[in-house]
């Protein structure tokens, strides 16, 4: 890790910056922007950092509990008055869009209707949601709504034996895209799906800055800090005396995931599939 560090550090080194805004809290961020020889560096105090910055924001209880898209407006505001910022965006060139319509079209599924699911989680399995649920959810939407279901996650050893597990699971109608995709072609797939189940991750978001609809379903993290933006989305989540405790694995029973049950998700987005598929079944009339 250290030697990796140091790599990175000697990288910034040769690009001459004048100016880090540093939104990561870890010391090893400040770290290696400190080797880097950047002459001005702003970042939240703590984590006994203080004195590899320049400047050095407070991090308040106030700034904590707010979406973390103000938390990282806080340190941009060093440079100078912001205005509100839109809602997170990502706009696709035509070549990748052309990519997924034609990868979608090898596959069958050009004109299907389209359900993501996103099972894994890279912060820990605290997140995740039961890879059975995520199974009998996929096996409901192909039997009651005649989705087709593709699986997102990273190339992870574990996570993609997770939903390779889930792909089983569900049987056919299912197709496993996990560690198979770019970050362009998984926004590029994302864009092409009508909704995402997801747990807490940076798939959400993706979904979400390319326009889809996303079920973000939440335990251990907190959604007033990392909720998915924008209309139409839902977060599903129990109130439990331990959550958010934002740990990466559950010391006790995982009771904040295990309390949402797949019927908690189909409520969720029933009559909106619903409108979905008579508006589908017109356009074939």
């Amino acid at each position: 890790r250290i030697f990796g560090e140091l790599q990175i550090a000697r990288r910034i080194r040769q690009k001459e910056i004048d100016l880090a805004v540093i939104f990561p809290r870890s010391f090893s961020s400040a770290w290696m922007v400190f080797l880097g020889g950047i002459p001005h560096r702003i970042g939240y105090k703590g984590e006994v950092r203080d004195w590899l910055l320049t400047e050095r924001v407070d991090c308040t209880t106030e700034i904590l509990s707010r979406h973390r898209t103000y938390y990282y407006l806080k340190l941009i505001e060093r440079l100078g008055p912001c205005p509100s910022l839109p809602l997170p965006s990502l706009s696709l060139n035509g070549k990748i869009q052309g990519w997924a319509d034609s990868f979608l079209s090898h596959h069958g599924l050009r004109d299907e209707l389209l359900i993501g699911l996103n099972p894994g989680a890279t912060y820990g399995d605290a997140k995740c949601w039961s890879p059975k649920r995520f199974a009998e959810l996929g096996r409901r939407f192909i039997k009651d709504y005649g989705a087709s279901i593709l699986i997102f996650g990273s190339s992870r050893p574990k996570e993609k034996e997770l939903n390779a597990t889930i792909a089983q699971g569900i049987g056919e109608g299912c197709l496993n895209l996990s560690g198979e995709t770019s970050l362009l072609q998984l926004a590029a797939l994302l864009r092409r799906c009508h909704l995402l189940v997801t747990n807490d991750t940076g798939t959400m978001h993706v979904s979400a800055a390319v326009g889809t609809r996303v079920v973000a379903i939440f335990g251990p993290t907190d959604p007033r800090t990392t909720s998915p933006l924008g209309e139409g989305h839902v977060v599903i989540r129990k109130e439990t005396s331990c959550s958010p405790c934002l740990k990466r694995i559950c010391p006790e029973d995982h009771r904040c995931m295990e309390l949402i049950s797949v019927l908690d998700v189909i409520e969720a987005v029933k009559e909106w599939l619903e409108k979905l598929c008579k508006r589908e079944q017109k356009k074939l009339l």
